[in-house]
């Protein structure tokens, strides 16, 4: 008996039997404490041609026959309820195809009815064709991933806040796929939607931090972005009819790691540090990243300033407009004198590098500016926690800039509602990520403060 749509983990199932007709019935198979119950729509037909088959069929069948919709989803509350019985399916079905078609389906529904419950019925004959038939696309967990990835390019598919991703986000969902991808091969198993649960989760974590993959070994924060994905990717699917698997309950914490600022003292050295024989890609890399530093915006936003996003007032004090790429917002940002040197010496047009580029040139500008203090961090990796040492030069990125700001900002005691107006942060638990002064920081801001000894 070909032509099933599966969906037991409901207890529901649409069957379809080929005859010599190019009109098929339908039956649905209903399970309850351990029983089936089979029972054959009355007069209701379709056509095997635009009958889904397949993975995601239950679903195709929900969302494009309606009628059958309305059964699954009233046979469903009945189970839930426990008050299910064969009379009780005989009454859902012809209460449903009744109100669905007040023309009557044929004598023999009145018959079979009549036979049943002695209430009448319409009268003719009704065959199911979806009307959606050109946009049933079967897919697998993986092919909607790469149709997922493609919409997102084209700008089709827009972000969870309803905006046109950017390129990080790009980038980020393609490497999740990547690693899909290789977990799939690795199994040697086909990723199929009713797997995706917490013990596909736990395993695709044991395969993504396994210590096979050397340096490779995802951290705890990459794993969390990871499952973040696949979440988000289940979600979209029941959105879009895919599958109507539930999204799986299944949290992850992030650590810190490799999460500093730079006091104003490195800043100085930072900003002096002599660059005798490196190229003039240093020179630019430098000079961004401290654009960074004095204006608390992300890379993508800090890397393109260009004159039009700068105003001066009546006063002549100079104001920098960002239109934040990740999160759409716009944020003014005033303009303090180091800021406005390195602006007037490009003529208020940045030029642009690649984010690579200017965390590899910013590290050896660190290495020169003797920013060498040993920062002692925990990093895990196949899932165990690891004490990690190194220079602080080689922790500066370009995120490093946003963290500077941020901190050096609340140090001197800007109102943390004003520095989020500035860095765009929503909220102050997302801020307090980034401000990451230390116990001692904390304890001389409130000494600075007199009303704090009053």
């Amino acid at each position: 008996m070909g032509y099933v749509t599966n969906d037991m983990a409901n207890g529901i199932v649409f069957i379809t039997r080929p005859g010599k007709k190019a009109e098929v019935p339908i039956y649905i198979r209903v399970r309850f404490e351990r029983k089936d119950y089979m029972v054959k729509i009355p007069e209701v037909t379709t056509t095997l041609d635009t009958w889904p088959n397949g993975q995601n069929a239950q679903v195709q069948i929900r969302l494009f026959y309606p009628v059958l919709g309305k059964i699954h989803d009233a046979i469903s509350r009945c189970l839930k309820r426990g008050d299910f019985s064969k009379d009780k399916l005989d009454e859902i079905i012809y209460s449903i195809v009744r109100e669905d078609s007040e023309s009557s389906i044929s004598p023999a529904v009145h018959e079979w009815h009549i036979g049943q419950q002695g209430h009448p019925v319409s009268k003719s004959k009704r065959i199911l064709r979806s009307s959606k038939k050109s946009e049933i696309i079967e897919l697998s967990f993986i092919d909607y991933f790469e149709q997922f990835v493609k919409e997102l390019e084209s700008g089709k598919r827009k972000t969870i806040k309803g905006v046109v991703a950017s390129a990080r986000t790009i980038t980020n969902y393609k490497q999740g796929l990547n690693r899909m991808k290789e977990f799939q091969k690795s199994m040697h198993m086909h990723i199929t939607w009713e797997g995706i649960n917490r013990d596909f989760i736990n395993e695709f974590i044991q395969f993504i931090q396994s210590p096979k993959r050397g340096d490779n070994r995802y951290n705890t924060n990459t794993v969390a972005k990871r499952i973040k994905e696949i979440k988000h990717l289940v979600r979209a699917a029941r959105e879009d009819g895919v599958t109507d698997i539930p999204v799986p309950e299944y949290k992850f914490g992030e650590v810190a790691v490799d999460s500093i600022y730079l006091t104003k003292d490195e800043i100085s050295r930072f900003s002096k540090a002599d660059l005798t024989g490196l190229t003039g890609s240093y020179e630019i890399a430098r000079d961004l990243f401290l654009v960074g530093v004095y204006a608390g915006q992300r890379v993508s936003d800090y890397n393109s300033v260009s004159a039009d996003q700068i105003v001066t007032d009546e006063d002549g004090r100079m104001y920098i407009t960002f239109y934040q790429k990740k999160t759409h917002k716009e944020v003014t940002v005033p303009v303090r004198k180091p800021l406005r040197e390195i602006l007037a010496k490009y003529n208020n047009n940045l030029p642009t590098l690649c984010e690579p580029t200017i965390n590899l040139c910013i590290k050896e500008i660190g290495k020169r500016a003797k920013i060498n203090d040993i920062i002692e961090y925990t990093s895990t990796k196949g899932g165990v926690e690891h004490i990690v040492k190194a220079p602080k030069y080689k922790l500066i990125t370009t995120h490093t800039a946003r963290r500077t700001f941020a901190t050096l900002a609340y140090l001197d005691g800007m109102d943390s509602m004003d520095i989020r107006r500035v860095t765009g942060h929503s909220s102050e638990r997302i801020l307090s990520k980034y401000i990451k002064s230390t116990a001692h920081d904390t304890a001389r801001m409130m000494a600075r403060k007199s009303h704090y000894w009053d």
